[in-house]
């Protein structure tokens, strides 16, 4: 599977986004997730994460906000 490797974020958004996509990685690992990529090209757009536990493949969309 490929992925694409991002540069240090500079916006605060896509820092916020980052954190996000960390945060739901950790998530899954500790669910029994293995993750299989992160942030994979495909003609239609982007997945954020793609992970898979025995016969199950998940492909997560990730989205994060401020706030309480």
């Amino acid at each position: 599977m490929t992925h694409t490797r991002r540069t240090p974020p500079t916006d605060p958004r896509r820092a916020l986004g980052d954190f996000g996509e960390r945060l739901a990685v950790q998530h899954l690992l500790a669910k029994g997730y293995r993750i299989r990529g992160r942030n994979v090209r495909i003609p239609e757009g982007e997945i954020d994460i793609v992970a898979e536990r025995g016969e199950l493949l998940l492909f997560v969309e990730v989205r994060c906000r401020r706030g309480r």
